[in-house]
């Protein structure tokens, strides 16, 4: 079998440069008990959208049984159509796919559009035939585990020549507030400066506080310099479909954007339980590097149990709930 490497991407233009949104406020202390949406009552003409959508669903739970529900809030409503929504799904990650698709070779599903329905944001996409990789990865030769991660090593090297709207800038591809499940439940951003970014990581404690033995990879960390890169922020197997020996289709952008360098490789370890080594292993190679410190410090500031192998947060004043 020959191995190809993906093919490097076309920038259709360089003046991509959205303007910075305002920050969005710091939620982390908001009390967890009280309701973060309000009540979904579609009225008037959402009303009959939304009921329009629920009789789609409603048939192809019967058309289609074993590929109806495909999880995360994502379901079919045609033969070739499915429908992203939730609360916590943002436009931003229907721009993203729209980006990225515009940009690169990398294969996404077509969005067709997004919209909104009582403030809940719906996207609607192509459906995507492929089984997810850790199902068949003991049943594939090591050829075309190679090829499937050669294709992956290519696709994090094309997001990473996408150039940032500004040097330092954390945030959505439309400059908007960022959704990542590092961040919590809620947005949180955007932040023109790393060093922003990285206050904001650290619970607003200043960076000398870290200067101590136990968790001084934080501090060395943090007082790098950063460039900022184009991030899908999930690259767990979870979220690729492969079809006859290729990667048929990369899932999930609600936690892409702009972030650090080194984000890629310390949120693809947040991942699920089983990942071949392999799979981390290609995406360092599509980074270029392997930011073991920022690994570590990303282990002193994460929740505990948050990385499947990472171990609990030694500066536990800072982690109460």
């Amino acid at each position: 079998m020959t191995l190809e490497k993906a093919a490097e991407p076309t920038i259709a233009s360089t003046t991509y440069r959205p303007v910075l949104q305002p920050r969005e406020p710091d939620h982390r202390n908001d009390d967890l008990n009280k309701p973060r949406h309000p009540p979904f009552r579609p009225r008037g003409k959402e009303w009959f959208h939304w009921k329009a959508i629920r009789l789609r669903q409603f048939v192809c739970r019967f058309l289609f049984p074993r590929t109806f529900d495909l999880g995360d809030c994502t379901f079919r409503i045609g033969p070739h159509t499915v429908l992203k929504r939730g609360w916590d799904i943002t436009e931003a990650e229907a721009e993203s796919m729209r980006f990225v698709a515009a940009h690169t070779t990398i294969p996404i599903p077509r969005v067709h559009r997004s919209y909104t329905i009582s403030g809940m944001v719906h996207i609607k996409m192509d459906y995507v035939k492929g089984e997810c990789p850790i199902s068949i990865w003991n049943h594939i030769s090591p050829e075309e585990k190679k090829q499937l991660m050669t294709e992956l090593e290519g696709y994090v090297r094309q997001l990473r020549t996408l150039p940032p709207p500004y040097p330092e800038a954390v945030c959505a591809v439309n400059g908007a507030s960022a959704h990542d499940h590092r961040f919590g439940l809620n947005l949180a951003g955007p932040f023109l400066t790393h060093e922003e970014f990285h206050r904001f990581l650290r619970l607003d404690s200043d960076l000398d506080s870290w200067n101590v033995e136990e968790c001084k990879e934080v501090y060395l960390a943090h007082s790098k310099k950063y460039a900022s890169k184009f991030t899908h922020g999930d690259l767990a197997p979870r979220n690729v479909l492969v079809r006859d020996g290729h990667i048929a289709a990369i899932l999930d952008w609600d936690s892409a954007g702009w972030r650090p360098e080194y984000w890629e490789v310390t949120k693809e370890r947040y991942s699920d339980l089983g990942t071949p080594e392999e799979w981390h292993e290609a995406v360092r190679r599509g980074v270029g590097q392997s930011y073991e410190l920022e690994l570590a410090a990303e282990r002193h500031l994460y929740r505990p149990g948050a990385f499947t192998e990472f171990p609990t947060c030694p500066k536990k004043t800072l982690w109460q709930a």
